[in-house]
């Protein structure tokens, strides 16, 4: 299974269930309780001697029918089962157990979870910003037009970094006032990372007006946040735009954090710091050595590729030939919001797929938005 479900008992349970039922659909037949009992050690990686003792049976009877078992999976899903790598395995099977779920239909807005059935890893890209998050002084921006991912894929990095500490702020949760007004900013950003981080506030002890407010910040994130921590912080700022309307507060916020990513390349304490910043438009101009925008990796491109476009075809259950998606493509493009849209509607209108192309979506919400130019 993915890294997203090692922690979450819960979400384990529903893809060993998945699995039991491929293999009733399959074979006709319901796997016992301990079979079953089984599965999920072999998941948990416990010895047969403690699932006997679970299911009150001899040790010799589990491994017995566990050999069973794992010859049972092997012949249903074409893939050598045994208990030492049924866990690795499972993780190969993960769209097809998706699959076998009851249907979900997700809307197509908003941020998609990475542990949604809809969310397709981008796997030219997650490896890169992973790498790039994991090393000391890392630095990610992720810039591109609206609707194209980018906060979901910012959730699947502090997801993939998941022995990290990850604060994620959302800028439009932000006040006007607020942006407005460098202090309060700095203020609500230090706030927002103390109570993530649960720790209390501790603001009075390192806020100086005489210092000032950019002084002050960066001593309670390095004497105070980051010396509390013992593993490095990936702080993910999302919706930057918000910001930027706000020019003079913004260059300076801006500048502050170039500081700190160069402070995070030599400094112990400072180390502990990775940045990810996310934003639509271009960002004020900043003098190149002050800017965080020149530095650290740059992810800008994310259209789907043909193949994670016919990854979610089959994950919508529609039976397109390579042909037929190249079709679509040529109809829409691979803009993730505009293909995810378009895969909604063919099912939940029951539309085919030459009448559904045989529309004029220049002329209709919400493809005009983005064929029309």
């Amino acid at each position: 299974m993915s890294k997203d479900s090692n922690d979450n008992p819960q979400e384990t349970l529903i893809w060993l269930d998945s699995l039991v039922e491929v293999v009733k659909e399959r074979t006709g037949q319901n796997l016992s309780g301990l079979e079953t009992t089984i599965l999920r050690g072999a998941y948990y990686n416990e010895s047969y001697d403690s699932i006997a003792n679970q299911y009150g049976c001899s040790k010799d009877h589990a491994k017995r029918v566990g050999s069973s078992l794992w010859s049972l999976l092997s012949e249903c899903f074409e893939i050598h089962f045994e208990k030492r790598n049924f866990r690795s395995v499972l993780d190969c099977l993960e769209l097809e157990l998706s699959l076998s779920q009851p249907d979900t239909l997700e809307r197509p807005e908003g941020l998609v979870p990475s542990d949604s059935k809809f969310y397709i890893k981008r796997c030219s890209i997650e490896p890169l910003c992973l790498q790039a998050v994991l090393r000391k002084g890392g630095l990610i921006k992720i810039s591109a037009p609206p609707k194209m991912g980018k906060s979901s894929l910012m959730r699947r990095i502090v997801k993939l970094a998941e022995n990290y500490h990850s604060v994620c702020l959302d800028l439009n949760l932000s006040q006007t006032e607020t942006l407005a007004n460098l202090d309060r900013f700095l203020k609500w950003l230090c706030l927002n990372i103390s109570r993530d981080l649960k720790l209390p506030s501790n603001l009075e002890e390192y806020w100086d007006d005489d210092l000032g407010s950019k002084s002050s910040c960066s001593f309670y994130f390095e004497d105070y946040l980051l010396a509390s921590i013992d593993r490095p912080l990936i702080l993910a700022l999302d919706k930057l735009d918000y910001l930027f309307a706000y020019n003079e507060i913004a260059i300076d916020f801006f500048t502050l954090l170039r500081a700190w990513h160069e402070s995070s390349k030599v400094d112990p304490e400072w180390s502990k710091l990775r940045l990810i910043l996310v934003y639509d438009d271009e960002p004020p101009s900043i003098e190149s050595n002050k800017s965080p925008f020149n530095v650290g990796l740059t992810i800008s491109r994310l259209e789907f590729e043909v193949a994670e476009i016919e990854d979610l075809v089959r994950r919508h259950k529609l039976n397109y030939s390579q042909v037929e998606v190249e079709r679509l493509i040529s109809k829409i493009g691979t803009h993730p919001y505009l293909v995810r849209q378009a895969l909604y509607e063919l099912i939940t209108q029951n539309l085919s797929l030459n009448k559904f192309l045989q529309q004029d979506l220049t002329k209709r919400y919400p493809y005009s938005d983005y064929l029309s130019n």
